[in-house]
């Protein structure tokens, strides 16, 4: 904690000028990306004023899964006092200070940092991240773009999949209903119903039922996965489905953006996108319980 306070209180220093005004509380949730160690001010960064350009930006791949952290890395010219660093369209940016001369190349600082990429980032375009050098009598240098191109969380393969993923530390539950009439839920995981006495199901029968793959951070127990999916493997009934997201415990955070996908034979045919709070935790999490999410059905090929 005492690092950060330091890093916040030389980022302050160096873009006051720039006219980024004092430390604000903001931690800037709701950003597409956020900066790991570094200083979140709310509105666009400010304006070119014939300060320094950052040399070199790259990331450590170019290719990045949203809801995961990327580490970024660069060079800057030596009289950098601060990096700013903003994706575009975001609510916000980031301030935060170069490291130390670059041993090998005259004239530079080197500068690295963590970023965040936020789950409710879209995947059907390019994320572009400016990132701008302020001098240090506060001057603001043209922006050095950084290019990632994002893509979507992996999903199991199976004939049909419901997955539901979230971009904040939080507990959510995925909740199905099957055309049956099954619920499919962190205590039920299986829609499979074994045929009534005496007919004893095969060994691979259960494979029939929906199945729920992973209770993600239960108990605000944090497992990094923050996905749950119901998956059917072999069988998938005919009829409508109805999903159900509950909000079980905002483990502290303010809020989480969650995004659902529907996948039948690995091609998507439905989605929905949703918003957390606290609110939401105060409603019952037994069967049944969640907010609507969508209802999506299944075509009976049988031709009966």
């Amino acid at each position: 904690m005492r690092a950060l306070l330091f890093v916040v209180g030389v980022v302050c220093i160096a873009l006051a000028a720039a006219g980024c005004g004092g430390a604000t509380r903001d931690p800037g949730l709701d950003a597409q990306v956020r900066v790991v160690n570094a200083q979140f001010y709310r509105g666009a960064p400010p304006v070119e004023s014939g300060g320094p350009m950052v040399t070199d930006v790259a990331a450590v791949r170019s290719i990045v899964q949203v809801g995961t952290t990327i580490g970024v890395s660069g060079l800057t010219p030596v009289g950098t006092g601060g990096l700013i660093a903003q994706a575009r369209g975001d609510v916000g940016y980031w301030g935060f200070t170069p490291g130390i001369r670059n041993v090998a190349i005259a004239g530079q600082l080197d500068f690295g940092t963590s970023m965040q990429i936020a789950r409710s980032v879209p995947t059907d375009r390019p994320l572009d991240i400016d990132v701008y050098a302020v001098g240090t009598d506060g001057a603001v240098g043209p922006p050095r773009l950084l290019e990632l191109t994002t893509v979507p969380p992996p999903v199991p393969e199976g004939k049909l999949v419901v997955s539901l993923d979230w971009d904040q530390q939080v507990d959510l539950d995925l909740h199905v209903t099957d055309p049956n009439g099954v619920e499919i839920w962190a205590r039920k995981i299986n829609s499979y119903q074994a045929p009534p006495p005496p007919t004893l199901p095969g060994p691979d029968d259960y494979k029939n039922g929906g199945i729920l793959d992973f209770d993600s951070n239960a108990s605000c127990v944090f497992d990094g996965r923050r996905q749950e999916n119901v998956v059917w493997a072999m069988t998938v009934p005919p009829g409508p489905y109805v999903v159900r997201v509950d909000t079980f415990s905002m483990c502290g955070q303010g809020y989480a953006n969650w995004h659902l996908r529907v996948l039948r034979d690995g091609q998507q045919i439905d989605e929905a996108r949703g918003v957390s709070t606290e609110l939401d935790t105060r409603f019952p999490h037994g069967a049944g319980a969640g907010e609507a999410a969508t209802v999506f059905t299944i075509p009976d090929d049988s031709g009966q």
